[in-house]
């Protein structure tokens, strides 16, 4: 019913420990909280427990599986920087901490959306390298795929400027 306590639980060890209590707010049972995440990256069990309301038993939901991960540190540099309409780039830079063969997605800002220029895998040192024609000067940067335990990553911004055509 409404306004019964459920408490979010996270198993630590052997234990259940209290991760962060709401109240329903509905007659259904709707209920929702925000909970910070371990530091520590791993998968963890969570469950909710609803306590005696009543006429009503206590219940505990099934266990679900969560998991923290860890951001990655993405860069990328682009050569040259400066090209003549529809010449190539070189875009490259890291995933930190390292991801063999990951996938990286080199992205252009078209008005308000990023569309995919180009994509690549990271090598066994975490670098990537792609070259992808630019065909009038733009906002780049790099995005890294959710791998195991790395969330996605998402580089600075750079730009690649196209030289002027002149015709004539």
């Amino acid at each position: 019913p409404k306004g019964t306590t459920v408490t979010l639980q996270r198993k630590s060890g052997g234990k259940w420990i209290a991760v962060k209590s709401a109240k329903t707010r509905s007659a259904a049972g709707a209920w929702s909280v925000r909970a910070a995440m371990p530091a520590k990256v791993g998968t963890y069990s969570y469950r909710a427990v609803a306590a005696k309301a009543g006429a009503l038993k206590a219940s505990t939901s099934p266990v679900i599986k969560v998991a923290s991960q860890r951001r990655p540190k993405v860069t990328i540099k682009a050569s040259p920087t400066t090209v003549n309409a529809g010449s190539r780039s070189t875009f490259s830079g890291t995933v930190k901490p390292v991801v063999k063969n990951g996938g990286v997605t080199v992205q252009r800002l078209n008005g308000q959306k990023w569309v995919t220029a180009g994509t690549t895998r990271t090598t066994a040192k975490g670098t990537f390298s792609v070259a992808i024609p630019v065909i009038t000067s733009s906002v780049f940067r790099a995005v890294s795929a959710r791998i195991g335990l790395n969330a996605p990553g998402t580089s600075a911004n750079i730009v690649v400027v196209t030289n002027p055509v002149i015709a004539t």
